[in-house]
């Protein structure tokens, strides 16, 4: 299960990065409009996401952080998910423990790192499509340092 988990987290690593790279500071404020969050605002929740998803485990209580600007929240999410990585790798959680990971905060995560993508889409700068089971996605890379494909649909 920690193989499966540990995938999971840099695959969400390198997802996000196809999301967001290279994208202006000013995307960050985009508002598209409806309600819809802004992607500072997703970026923030993503990362208060997983704080408390450790926190539920850890028994810590846990504070939505203040928003960053807009490259450095996406800094800030890839340091916390490089510290759950790790503390994936110290825990034994159980079967049941690892499936609510999984079907709670990171299925929301990668819920809105889709957003993301298609906020840029909008915003005018769209994500080029690939195919992510040729990506370069290893368990532990789960840093800003992504090796992102040039292998485009």
């Amino acid at each position: 299960m920690t193989t499966a988990l540990r995938q999971l987290l840099a695959s969400t690593a390198y997802r996000l990065q196809k999301s967001v790279q290279e994208a202006e500071e000013d995307f960050g404020t985009f508002d598209c409009g409806k309600g819809v969050r802004t992607p500072l605002q997703i970026m923030n929740h993503m990362t208060h996401v997983l704080r408390h998803a450790k926190g539920f485990y850890t028994k810590e209580t846990v504070m939505r952080p203040d928003p960053l600007p807009f490259h450095h929240e996406v800094k800030r999410f890839h340091d916390e998910l490089a510290e759950l990585d790790d503390w994936t790798t110290r825990v034994s959680l159980s079967e049941p423990e690892y499936l609510k990971m999984i079907q709670g905060p990171l299925s929301d995560v990668l819920t809105h790192v889709g957003q993301l993508s298609m906020l840029r889409r909008l915003y005018g700068s769209p994500v080029k499509g690939e195919d992510f089971t040729k990506a370069a996605i290893y368990i532990g890379l789960v840093g800003e340092n992504q090796t992102l494909s040039s292998d485009f649909f």
